[in-house]
């Protein structure tokens, strides 16, 4: 004689039995491997970097060259484009080769990420920071 309990449990550990092999789980579509894709994507970010780079070494370039310049609030406007200088150099480029880049490739390896994710963490405070630091000198 069984009990309402023990059936309860016996069908229970025979479903799970029968449930036992997984269904093929299929990879999901990389859609940054279509050229269209990644042409866009090579085009934005090059776009960004130039732009990044050559922008942000006009401030600095003004504000060195320009004795009037030289204020506080200037030289936090320097920090800041000194850290996004550095994210047109050190980050972006990464993160590039990172979307566009197959999967299987494995391109970037336990260092590089390590580092790409530190510097990019160090570069994205140091902005939020100095931003913070103009508001509060004004």
């Amino acid at each position: 004689m069984q009990t309402e309990s023990s059936h309860t449990v016996s069908e229970t550990t025979q479903r799970m039995e029968s449930n036992d092999t997984q269904p093929e789980i299929e990879p999901y579509p990389d859609f940054t491997q279509i050229p269209a894709v990644r042409i866009t994507f090579v085009t934005a970010y090059l776009i960004v970097m130039v732009l990044a780079v050559i922008g942000n070494a006009m401030v600095c370039c003004t504000v060195f060259t320009n004795r009037k310049m030289h204020t506080a609030v200037n030289y936090y406007i320097v920090n800041l484009a000194i850290c996004d200088f550095m994210v047109g150099i050190f980050v972006l480029p990464v993160k590039l080769m990172e979307l566009t880049s197959p999967a299987d490739w494995g391109i970037l390896n336990d260092e590089l990420c390590t580092a790409i994710m530190y510097l990019q963490t160090i570069f994205v405070f140091a902005s939020v920071l100095t931003l913070v630091a103009i508001c509060i000198e004004r």
